[in-house]
């Protein structure tokens, strides 16, 4: 690129985006799922689908 022009911000962003994400699939493939994750699922539970009420109606015993 000549020196005279400026380069575009968002140019061949896809590109380090894809070396990216096959770096991460290496490594997680290598070393177990979430090896390494994006930081929005550090605080999500393991449990998935799973629905705990903070709350026991009035009234609740134990059965067992």
């Amino acid at each position: 690129m000549p020196a005279n022009l400026q380069k575009d911000l968002f140019q061949d962003q896809e590109k380090d985006t894809t070396k990216l994400n096959q770096t991460v699939d290496a490594i997680n493939k290598k070393y177990g799922t979430y090896t390494i994750s994006s930081a929005q699922l550090l605080n999500k539970s393991k449990m998935h689908d799973v629905i705990t009420p903070a709350w026991k109606p009035d009234g609740w015993r134990r059965s067992v």
